[in-house]
This record gives structure tokens, sequence and C-alpha cells, in this order.
């Protein structure tokens, strides 16, 4: 594990993006413009036509994902929606990167954001909650995938009232003292 941060943490997903080989996927909340993001991620990725390329996003904030970047995606790859997804993961052949940062220049560029590159047994772990999370995903090419994506850009003030009950919480906090 490696510990990532400011512009070590954007150097070190750059050089993983630059020597892509076999998959390249990505799970964020926001996603920016084509310009923007080929700062981030670099074009390796849309040049090797031989990658399976994944794209998981959020619907709850439509907004502020980019509807050019999201077809670039669809047309190299899968795009899938995850209703309540707020990790920012990204994963290049068998390595990971866990961040705070969103692919957008405001992440990279204009914020305080750490991230851990996890390599073998770790990397597999995420490798495998991602998998789990892009099974329950939605397709947006599928009817339910573009009825949700028209539903989140009318909705998106009660963005808290869209998301489902994933887990509770414990009746009794006094479960937490020691």
């Amino acid at each position: 594990m490696k510990i990532l941060y400011g512009t070590e943490l954007l150097k070190e997903l750059r050089v993983q993006c630059d020597n892509v080989t076999s998959k390249f996927w990505i799970a964020v909340h926001f996603i920016g413009s084509e310009e923007n993001i080929r700062k981030i991620i670099g074009k390796q990725w849309l040049l090797n036509k031989s990658l399976s390329i994944r794209l998981l996003l959020d619907l709850t904030h439509f907004k502020n994902i980019n509807p050019e970047v999201i077809e670039i995606f669809n047309k190299m790859g899968d795009v899938k929606l995850l209703k309540g997804l707020h990790a920012k993961v990204y994963i290049i052949d068998d390595k990971c990167i866990l961040t705070s940062a969103n692919l957008t220049e405001t992440a990279f560029f204009k914020r305080y954001e750490i991230g851990v590159l996890l390599e073998g047994a770790e990397a597999k772990e995420v490798i495998d909650i991602y998998k789990k999370w892009w099974d329950i995903g939605e397709s947006i090419n599928s009817d339910l995938g573009k009825e949700l994506i028209n539903q989140a850009l009318l909705n998106q003030d009660s963005i808290s009232d869209q998301l489902p009950m994933l887990w509770n919480l414990p009746i009794d906090l006094d479960c937490f003292e020691s």
C-alpha cells in the first residue's frame, strides 16, 4: 500500500493509466470535461481497443456528470449507474487506487485529496467489490437506465430522499462505548 496525495496522487494515477494493458475500471461520483479527464488519465485507454473499460457512476448528482464523457466511455466500453455510489475507485489492470478524488479538474487541481495505491490481495478485494457493484448497477443503455437518468435530471433537489436505505444503524448507541 502506498499513500498518495497532492501531485503524487495525480502522477501515480497517470503513470498507471499510461501503462494500462487489460482493465480500466472507474467508479466515481462526479466526472469532468473531456479535456480535463485527458489531463488526468491520459489517452492510452482510448487507444487500446482490447481494454475492458467500465465506468460506474452515481446518478443522484447527474448534473455534475459530463454527458459527452459518458458517451465516450459508453462507446469504448460500458457505463452503469448505481444510485448512492460515493466511492472513488480507479482500477488499472490488477492495481487499484482508492481516493477521495472524483474524476474532475476540481478534485485533482483545486482540492486536498488523498488516496492509496493497492496491489496484490488488497487490490483483488477492491476489484471483487467493484464487480459486485457492477452487477447491481443499471446500464445507461437499458430502458430503466434511461428512465433513471431522466428522473435524476428532474429531481436534483431531493437527493437524500432518492437514496435507498442500505444498512441499519444500531438501536443502542452504547454499543460504541468502550
